[in-house]
């Protein structure tokens, strides 16, 4: 939208500037044309002017020649002298100004003559009186010969005025109207850069008011942002290269009972941990500063009054534009409540694991002993009970054994919690190799069953427990597939971004969907006991392992059309 609004602006700008060039080009091309005209109207006045001063000047040396002609007094040649002069310079000037007009030259030639001519006459005059021949020089004024010279003289500058008073009144009128076309012109222009420059301070105005608008929203967010930052109910802080406190929230400052001045950029994290915590700390410092981020550590904080709590941290490291580590982004939970309920539950555990392992021993020996007994009666007296007596001693032997089974299951489960994991890399093909042939070699002999292995990734875990995985996934797979005519058992791996899949398939019996959760519960089973054995803790043994690896398991499946398990590690152990 901004791309957009900006792509507008600036095809506006570039018409307005493009209009008000061509209107600025337009006002001085006619201005340019208005001043050729003028300068012709000027040329035209200059040849009327001229043709006036040989119309003065022709009667200057007429008047000249005729008052010395009757008076003989030199004071009448004075206008004559200067007349003279001058004349011949004013036909030269009408020449230059017109030499582009053909006929005012041809007109000017002939009016050069005829002042040549009316010189020629005067002089005559003026030379006959100096001889004093007075009533000669009176007789050739009376000839009437210089009367019609002048007569000429005047009509051939009329015939020159006429046609320059013509292109005089063509060009007023054109330059008049030049002048309107420049006015016109110019007025446009005028119009148009007022009105884009109201359209500018319009737009100026309107994105001002946009601006701030969206500045006080921008506040308003900020401010919002701020407050949610600092009065967030976990703690928030930046740590730099050196773990020193570049910022921190008031929750956090709160629960520390310290003030904003005295942290920031003054008190390094460690300073606020136990001796154990600071150790720990600066080992998983430098690792978030390798792998950009830490999940879950617990720490014990100290306050400032010396009380400790425990807090849950969670990082990640920000760096620059060249990959070098700028500070952390960090929050904190305080985690004192759970950690108390943690460490009932794990004390609860404990007990009940303890409780447990001793309830199944203590019930291993009278189980042994019912066991052993029943079987004395069955070798011993057999022969001397009925049918009936017989299979109940045999019901009890087999409860017997099935409760013996469910104990040993029992205790599995509980040393599963109490063991501590050992990761390593496990080659987890050669793993399930050797599981299969040890659960098909407990199958009768006659019995087909296709497992269907693809390459399976080698993964970080404690190899007993996977291995106690894979032996309970693969005994049900085979359990759970002896009533299909062609068992077919297919096992596989994928690796995503941060862990690694395996699953297991059957096209066995299968299961509802709608019991599903109850299928990694102790002594939940989705079949009867009469059709297929079991004790209902093998499942809940692969979730505990898997759990405790920090995975997952889930199950799908269809009755009668067989079941998928798959759980996943992570890959980083």
């Amino acid at each position: 939208m901004t791309a957009y609004f900006q792509r507008k602006v600036w095809i506006g700008f570039i018409a307005a500037m493009a209009l008000i060039a061509w209107l600025a080009l337009a006002s001085y091309w006619q201005n340019k044309k208005f001043e050729e005209t003028s300068a012709w109207v000027a040329h035209t006045n200059r040849v009327l002017f001229h043709t006036e001063q040989l119309v003065s000047l022709t009667i200057d040396i007429e008047s000249g020649q005729r008052g010395f002609a009757l008076t003989s007094k030199e004071e009448f040649l004075e206008p004559y002298y200067a007349a003279s002069a001058s004349v011949l310079d004013h036909i030269e000037r009408i020449k230059e100004l017109t030499r582009d007009n053909v006929s005012q030259q041809i007109r000017i030639r002939k009016l050069e003559t005829l002042l040549n001519k009316k010189l020629l006459f005067a002089e005559n005059v003026i030379n006959i009186t100096r001889r004093d021949n007075l009533e000669e020089a009176r007789a050739v004024n009376a000839s009437m010969v210089g009367k019609r010279i002048t007569d000429q003289v005047r009509l051939l500058i009329n015939e020159i005025q006429k046609e320059e008073n013509d292109l005089l009144v063509e060009r007023t009128a054109l330059t008049e109207k030049r002048v309107q076309r420049f006015y016109s012109t110019f007025t446009a222009l005028l119009s148009v850069t007022g009105i884009i420059l109201l359209l500018i301070f319009y737009a100026i105005y309107i994105n001002l008011k946009r601006r701030t608008k969206a500045e006080v929203a921008l506040r308003k967010a900020i401010e919002q942002v701020k407050d949610m930052y600092d009065n967030a109910p976990c703690g928030y802080h930046s740590l730099n290269n050196e773990g020193v406190f570049v910022e921190m929230n008031r929750t956090w400052l709160q629960w520390l009972q310290y003030k904003h001045e005295e942290v920031v950029n003054k008190m390094k994290f460690r300073d606020i941990l136990t001796p154990e915590g600071a150790a720990m700390f600066q080992e998983k410092f430098d690792q978030m500063k390798r792998e950009s981020f830490i999940h879950d550590l617990e720490f014990e904080i100290v306050r400032k009054d010396g009380a400790i709590f425990s807090v849950l941290l969670n990082a990640i490291a920000i760096y620059d534009v060249n990959g070098n580590f700028v500070q952390t982004r960090s929050t904190v939970i305080d985690y004192t409540t759970q950690r108390s309920a943690l460490n009932k539950v794990e004390l609860l555990n404990k007990e009940l694991e303890s409780f447990s392992y001793s309830v199944s021993h203590d019930l291993r020996a009278p189980l042994r002993s019912i066991d052993g007994y029943t079987q004395i009666l069955i070798e011993d007296y057999a022969p001397k009970m009925d049918a009936e007596g017989n299979r109940l001693l045999q019901v009890v032997v087999n409860n017997a054994r099935r409760m013996t089974r469910l104990i040993d299951d029992l205790l599995d489960f509980s040393r599963v919690g109490r063991k501590e994991i050992d990761k390593t890399t496990v080659q987890v093909n050669s793993l399930v190799s050797t599981v299969i042939t040890e659960v098909k070699a407990m199958e009768p002999a006659d019995r087909e069953i296709e497992f269907v292995v693809h390459p399976l990734e080698p993964c970080m875990a404690d190899p007993n427990l996977l291995r106690q995985v894979w032996y309970n996934l693969i005994s049900n797979a085979v359990k759970y597939t002896r009533k299909t005519p062609h068992a077919r058992i297919t096992i596989s791996s994928i690796r995503h971004a941060e862990e690694l899949e395996y699953s297991i398939s059957d096209n066995g019996t299968g299961f509802d969907m709608a019991y599903a959760h109850k299928l990694f519960g102790v002594f939940q089973r989705l079949h009867r006991q009469q059709e297929f054995e079991g004790t209902g803790v093998g499942l809940a043994i692969v979730h505990r392992i898997i759990t405790r690896h920090g995975g997952s398991i889930r199950a799908q499946g269809k009755v009668n059309e067989g079941a998928e398990f798959h759980f996943s590690l992570p890959l980083k152990g």
